[in-house]
């Protein structure tokens, strides 16, 4: 309520502001009228996500002011809604601007989730008498639980004005503040020992405020800015304690486990930005920046160790974590168009990232080891190049080299070449033809990961030794790339259009056995539209994509392993050493098509519009070692992030008079989804053993 009494205050004094000043006054603009009656089933929380669809009115505004030299514009959007924004802005041409705006919108994850703990929203849970359990009656909690939503709410308030007075010279500054509130689900358990999995709800309530400031000079031929960006995070609930099923029986019951949550942190990034008109019809550009984020978070000082232990006591050389990340940026750009038939581009760009944040040293019994602070820095530099070549056509190669360092035991550093060409051909005037090719190739030295690094932790160096040299991991992993691309846009007659393209990328990593080898992709879409005079206009289209992907990975259920059993050429084959491969596969069609009919030219239109989209997943497994009942066709999972979107659309609109136009509409939409991970999903799931009891909430 503050909030939108502190909206109605700012627009009613900058509106009474500009109206102060109005000679010859001139209002104009659109005001609609919407009513909904909407018949919902099934998931109405994946419906609305995003929307706020439900029976009632609402409407859009927009208003526009203006008066000698000044004006006042108004919009608002969705007013009535979970999803309203408005916006104002005003001031004097040549002078100054103002502007101050609102917006909210809803995320729904699950409606009626439901969990055994009280406190739903706090940032205590807990529960009292005998815990569920699963077996024969899985898959429900008792009619006490809990019931409540997953869904969060986000609010935004901004204001800012602009000071032109003083031309070339000018002063923008804005600030802002959002503030977002709800529940979202967080996972916690994973203990060893036979513990318990949860799924929590966990409470979000934070608030951001940003201020922005900026000034400069400006004219054709120059341009230089210094501006500041600072924000402040604060989170009003940074942990979240829960009673753990896995210590019903034992003394530890009585002490929460804790979840710690994402803690208060400050932004600020200060940066100048310039550029110059040279000659050789050219152009400089060049931002260079620097920023510092940081934070303070209280550390913990115990453990979970197993059912039976309870709490593990810990001892940490410092009870406070003091978080720092340092960035500094460096961008170049040099424009030119010395001659019509050549255009170029050159870049350079440089971007380091420093983590000045605290090394804590954790003593755990035996074990001493040290969080790893990770630092990175790029350097990218390029060229391109447009040529106008005789026969209408136009070619564009480019070049760019881009180095990674990083603070990182695999790769520390990559290095990416990456080619490219395109080609335009537009000789005849009903067609423009376009052909493209890139090629990445990335590099990088494999490095033996060393984890026993002395006095720091007490790991196995044994296990890594024998099972890193064959994994590379496909973020950093050298490889291949290869992408090609042809499209055609025809327009035989002023009223037909007609765009056919089709694009191809293969992903080779070379140098892989354990991990990702494979990727590649092919996409074909077209799309039509044609009028027939000024009776009718028809449209269609259609997209195919069809994705593999292929990894190759090794069992290893054991810590110290020998050589052999490490080895995925010809290694050790049992029940806890064997190869298994993964090729996943998603085909995507997506085709709609519309109509609209011009019943009564400038006077009546209907509208038809028909969308759908459907995408067949599958995960085709084969393992080296296979259990009893198993077979290599029975483990593959048909159902892997299937789903299938339809909307239909009917829609008459009648512009009764210049002033008012009155529409009737009906929409109709239907998604399925099914996926192995989620099909059959039960609120109280045993494990695979038998002995241990999974809590879900819905989510």
């Amino acid at each position: 309520m503050k909030l939108k009494i502190a909206i109605s205050s700012i627009i009613l004094f900058l509106a009474a502001f500009s109206l102060a000043f109005a000679e010859e006054k001139k209002l104009e603009g659109e005001v609609t009228i919407s009513g909904e009656s909407t018949n919902i089933s099934g998931n109405r929380a994946s419906l609305n996500e995003y929307r706020d669809l439900r029976d009632g009115f609402y409407g859009d505004v927009n208003l526009r002011y203006n008066s000698a030299g000044y004006f006042l514009n108004f919009e608002g959007t969705d007013i009535g809604r979970n999803t309203q924004s408005y916006h104002l802005d005003g001031g004097k041409w040549g002078q100054f601007k103002y502007f101050v705006d609102y917006d909210q919108i809803k995320h729904n994850f699950t409606f009626d989730a439901r969990t055994f703990y009280t406190g739903v929203g706090t940032d205590r849970l807990t529960y009292t008498g005998v815990v569920p359990v699963g077996g024969a009656a899985a898959g429900a909690f008792t009619p006490s639980a809990t019931i409540f939503d997953y869904a969060s709410e986000r609010k935004r308030l901004g204001a800012g004005f602009n000071l032109d007075l003083a031309k070339p010279f000018f002063l923008d500054v804005s600030v802002s503040r959002e503030e977002k509130k709800g529940l979202k689900p967080t996972a916690a358990g994973a203990l060893t020992g036979g513990g318990y999995g949860l799924e929590l709800p966990e409470p979000l309530d934070y608030r951001t405020d940003v201020l922005k400031l900026e000034m400069g000079y400006a004219t054709k031929a120059f341009f230089a800015s210094a501006s500041l960006y600072y924000s402040e995070f604060r989170n009003e609930i940074e942990k979240l304690y829960h009673r753990n099923p896995a210590y019903a029986n034992t003394a530890a019951s009585a002490v929460p486990d804790v979840i710690t949550l994402p803690p208060d942190n400050s932004h600020y990034k200060f940066s100048l930005k310039g550029a110059a008109t040279l000659p050789l019809n050219s152009r400089f550009n060049a931002n260079l920046g620097f920023s510092k984020t940081k934070s303070e978070a209280d550390l913990l000082n115990y453990i979970s160790a197993n059912v039976a232990g309870g709490w593990s006591a810990i001892t940490l050389s410092d009870p406070k974590f003091n978080g720092e990340l340092d960035s500094q940026n460096y961008d170049f750009v040099l424009t030119s168009n010395p001659v019509s038939s050549l255009d170029a581009k050159v870049f350079y760009k440089y971007y380091k990232k420093s983590n000045k944040s605290d090394e804590i040293t954790t003593t755990d019994g035996a074990s001493v080891f040290k969080n790893h602070l990770f630092d990175y820095n790029k350097e990218n530099i390029g060229a391109s190049f447009g040529l106008k070549l005789p026969g209408h056509l136009k070619l564009t190669p480019a070049y760019s080299y881009l180095k990674v360092k990083r603070e990182r035991g695999d790769f520390p550093e990559n290095v990416d070449h990456t080619y490219s060409a395109d080609l335009k051909w537009d000789g005849v005037e009903f067609l423009t033809a376009k052909a493209g090719y890139e090629r990445l190739n990335r590099t990088g030295d494999w490095k033996q990961i060393i984890l026993a690094i002395p006095g720091v932790g007490n790991v196995n160096q044994n296990t890594a030794n024998f099972v890193e040299p064959y994994v590379r991991r496909f973020d950093v992993a050298p490889m291949n790339r290869d992408t090609y691309q042809v499209s055609f846009d025809l327009y035989p007659t002023d009223n037909l259009n007609i765009g056919i393209g089709y694009r191809n990328k293969r992903t080779d990593f070379k140098d892989t056995i354990l991990g990702l080898r494979e990727d590649k992709s092919d996409e074909i879409n077209f799309d039509i539209d044609y009028t027939v005079g000024s009776f009718a206009k028809f449209s269609a289209y259609y997209d195919y994509e069809k994705t593999k992907s292929f990894q190759f990975q090794r069992r290893l259920n054991a810590s110290p392993i020998t050589a052999a059993q490490g080895n995925p050429d010809g290694g050790i084959l049992t029940a806890n050493f064997y190869n298994w491969n993964l090729e996943q596969s998603f085909t995507t069609d997506s085709f709609g098509f519309g109509a609209d009919f011009f019943v009564v030219p400038k006077k009546l239109t209907l509208t038809f519009r028909y969308d759908s989209v459907k995408s067949d997943g599958l995960a085709d497994y084969n393992l080296q070692w296979l259990l009893a009942g198993q077979t290599q066709d029975n483990i593959d999972m048909s159902n892997w992030e299937d789903y299938r979107k339809q909307v239909f659309q009917a829609k008459a609109v009648y512009d009764a008079t210049k002033s008012l136009a009155l529409t009737l509409g009906y929409a109709y939409e239907r998604y399925e989804y099914s996926d192995a991970l989620y099909d059959g999903y039960k609120y109280i799931a045993t494990s695979s053993t038998g002995t241990v009891n999974n809590y879900l909430t819905g989510a």
